[in-house]
């Protein structure tokens, strides 16, 4: 059986120590959870609410013409919207984020003041703050606003521990020296209208720029649908109307920084040919007079047909010469900017005049490279691993990019020198025609080479303006801002862990209280913690009676519970030896109202019931109340006995009860623990040993005087009195440290005050509802300082 009783993983006793607690502690589970849920409403109820507000927009959109498409795509600038992680780093960036502020009325926030909690509000308030002027201590600062009447308010605030109020006038400023304000009635309101404004509180702050830009960058989402150029922008707000305009504001700020760069480059590229055209122009004018003058002079009007040749061939050589030196002027610009410029700038626009694909491809690479970088510094510093590692690739890149465009310096020089060798012959050859002529061909060839790169130039501006007249935002707001609702806090979540909290908060009461201070209810129980010897159990009854203890039917359960207990005595007398004399029983407890002299006086009843001859002993001279018990009188005793003034004859009384006799208390003496250290107590016990079966013996209680344990050393039996309403194992393991210090030669343990429905039904089936009074009925209010400390919490007003 023990085996089987190992084997298992739920013990009964385990069972029923759960089932007990749950039972003494109901009242926890249903007031703890309940008074939770109440702290959770009123907790929940003060949180407000925040809302998520959502819009998505097309990084790159189709709808439109695409004319710029040859001269921007080359430079990488498509590209750049396929790269979403830049995108979303540009969007949530704290520029981004603080040039769409500057540009809405999020400076002042306004708040209406409750009995319970105080709600921002948006949009709906009858007066506006306008703030000139505020000192930086300011932001952040509470300011109160009472309207008194039509035109008048109170504003007040509280610096440090002073309240500081103002009364000011509406749309007129109010001034102090940390602030500026001009205070302005959004409506007029008049009559039952300010009536009720009268009666509500208001409150606005003022808020920095670097505040309100770190609260929408703390609940700024930006994601990426998965396959897609749409990018998906959240942002959270306590006013969902609010949010929303933000978000909408953020989009279009956003749109506006993407087609920035493209009218920047297209008009860098005007001015660039603007510059050009212009020079030009001048060189024309001046070449056009020179040639109407000489032909004046000279009165020439046209050349012959070979020296007409001679002439459009040293033209085309001077065109073709010219568009190279034009070549070499923006390979100068593109090395200037190399050499000059940061890695964020944008290329020169003299590159659109290039045509080579080696510097298209490189310079496409090279202006990704920048926009990447660009887009790190939204996010991060300088002083980044990953833009630390982008500037050694633009260094390289910039490195090819300069040694290409040396050689292709060199290579235009070259070709310059060819065409001037070109040149010098058919000069040559001009040179052969008459003077005049050949002044006239000179002045010609100057005019038509200019006229070219004028006409050339022309084409780059009208391609430029086609390009700027197309720019439109390939950006497109897919869905406008809309709220999708509260998401936190979750007030059903938080309430259901308020009440969880109480009822874990309960178990864990009522988990302490079985396992810190758990009594013992039970013979069962009281066997399985103790090691001393249990004589048994004597049950509770509601019915407390005030009846002598020789009244006690013979009947009753309290009758038969001690009768078994004597049984179990007389077992356990056996190991005491004994030469002719009787057994010395004492019967105590750890503290008072634990029922030991009903159980001492009920013990001797049923032994004397049982023909044996026994002698009862109050040795409470401190608080006595066995004379009580026995209804008889108490002006001689045990204290007259140890001073001398009785002698045995005289303090012994017989009981109604046949063969049972007592020797109570006696007047209480001031010096009791003294006179129960005289050898008289010896005496008086060793001579009550030769005339009774048993003597027993109540004492005071062991936890707080030392009496009892003195008469121990007298006693062949130590009978100790536990009641459930007080047994506890620390006080098991102080009544077993006890016996381990005594020579006792037998000891045990009767439990007292016993509840359980067996008994109960038991003894109602048989109607004996016979009550026993632990003390009957009067206090126990011992004064003395022999406590033990084994957590007895004793009350001094024991009524059994």
């Amino acid at each position: 059986m023990a085996e089987n009783k190992q084997d298992n993983i739920i013990d009964v006793d385990d069972l029923l120590l759960f089932w007990r607690a749950l039972i003494r502690n109901w009242y926890l589970f249903i007031l703890l959870p309940g008074l939770s849920g109440g702290i959770a409403y009123l907790y929940t109820h003060r949180l407000t609410d925040v809302y998520q507000i959502k819009s998505q927009i097309l990084l790159k959109s189709a709808e439109t013409y695409d004319y710029q498409g040859q001269i921007f795509q080359n430079l990488g600038y498509y590209e750049t919207y396929q790269d979403i992680t830049n995108q979303k780093r540009v969007i949530a960036s704290y520029d981004l984020i603080e040039r769409t502020l500057q540009k809405l009325d999020f400076d002042v926030s306004y708040f209406i003041v409750g009995r319970i909690k105080t709600t921002e509000v948006y949009g709906s308030m009858p007066f506006k703050v306008e703030v000139t002027r505020l000192d930086g201590s300011m932001y952040g600062q509470r300011f109160e606003i009472k309207i008194l009447n039509e035109n008048e308010y109170k504003l007040s605030y509280k610096v440090e521990d002073n309240i500081i109020e103002q009364v000011g006038i509406f749309n007129e400023r109010i001034t102090s020296p940390n602030y500026y304000f001009t205070i302005t009635k959004t409506t007029p309101v008049t009559g039952e209208g300010l009536n009720q404004l009268k009666q509500i509180n208001y409150e606005f702050q003022v808020n920095s720029i670097g505040s309100l830009v770190r609260k929408y960058m703390g609940g700024l989402g930006v994601s990426n649908l998965e396959y897609t150029s749409i990018l998906n922008i959240s942002v959270e707000d306590v006013i969902p109307e609010r949010g929303k305009v933000f978000l909408d504001s953020l989009a279009q700020e956003y749109i506006d920084y993407s087609l920035q760069s493209e009218f920047d480059i297209n008009e860098n590229t005007l001015n660039f040919i603007d510059r050009q055209l212009g020079d030009i122009r001048v060189i024309l004018d001046r070449i056009e007079g020179d040639l109407e003058l000489y032909k004046s002079k000279k009165s020439i009007l046209d050349l012959n047909r070979e020296e007409d040749e001679y002439f459009k061939r040293l033209i085309e050589y001077d065109s073709q010469k010219r568009q190279m030196q034009l070549r070499l002027k923006s390979l100068n610009a593109l090395e200037e900017y190399l050499l000059n410029s940061d890695n964020a700038k944008l290329l020169p626009p003299s590159l659109y005049i290039l045509e080579d694909e080696f510097l298209k491809t490189s310079l496409n690479e090279l202006y990704n490279l920048q926009m990447e970088r660009n887009g790190l510094l939204f996010n991060s510093t300088e002083s980044n691993f990953g833009i630390g590692q982008l500037d050694k690739e633009i260094g390289q890149l910039k490195n090819n990019i300069l040694t290409y465009v040396g050689n292709t310096r060199t290579a235009i020089k070259k070709q310059i020198v060819d065409i001037n060798e070109e040149i010098v012959d058919y000069e040559g050859l001009i040179r052969q025609v008459p003077q005049s002529e050949r002044e006239i061909l000179n002045i010609q060839r100057k005019l038509e080479v200019n006229e070219q790169l004028y006409k050339f130039l022309l084409e780059k501006r009208a391609n430029t303006v086609i390009a700027k007249a197309g720019i439109v935002s390939q950006t497109k707001v897919i869905e406008r801002a809309r709220s999708f609702g509260v998401i936190r806090p979750n007030k059903s979540k938080i309430t259901y862990s308020f009440i969880g909290g109480g009822l874990l908060l309960a178990a864990l009461i009522a988990f302490l209280r079985s396992v810190l201070f758990r009594k013992i209810e039970s013979v069962r129980e009281l066997t399985k913690e103790s090691k001393i010897p249990v004589l048994g159990g004597v049950p509770f009854s509601e019915k407390i009676s005030l009846q002598k203890v020789t009244d006690l039917s013979p009947k009753s359960g309290i009758s038969e519970s001690f009768r078994a207990i004597r049984t179990n005595l007389q077992y356990l007398g056996k190991n005491v030896e004994k030469k002719g004399t009787g057994k010395v029983i004492l019967v105590t407890s750890i503290n008072p109202s634990e029922g030991k002299t009903f159980c001492s006086s009920t013990l001797a009843l049923i032994l004397a019931r049982a023909s044996k001859k026994v002698l009862l002993i109050d040795f409470d001279l401190h608080k006595p109340r066995m004379h009580k018990a026995f209804g008889i009188e108490n002006n001689a005793g045990v204290s007259t006995f140890l001073i001398g003034k009785n002698n045995w004859e005289e303090i012994l009384t017989p009981s109604e009860q046949e063969n049972l006799y007592l020797i109570t208390s006696g007047p209480i003496p001031p010096n009791a623990s003294e006179l129960v250290l005289k050898e008289e107590t010896t005496q008086l016990i060793e001579a009550a040993k030769t005339q009774y079966d048993y003597v027993i013996i109540d004492t005071p209680p062991l936890g707080l005087i030392s009496d009892g344990m003195a008469l121990l050393e007298l006693s062949d039996i130590g009978t100790f009195v536990m009641n459930t309403k007080f047994a506890n194992k620390s006080g098991v393991k102080y009544l077993e440290n006890i016996i381990d210090k005594t020579n006792l030669q037998s000891h045990a343990l009767v439990l007292n005050g016993i509840k359980t429905k067996r008994w109960r039904y038991y003894y109602g089936k048989y109607g004996y509802r016979y009550g026993y009074g632990y003390g009957y009925g009067y206090g126990y209010g011992y004064g003395y300082g022999y406590g033990y400390g084994y957590g007895y919490g004793s009350s001094y007003g024991e009524k059994g």
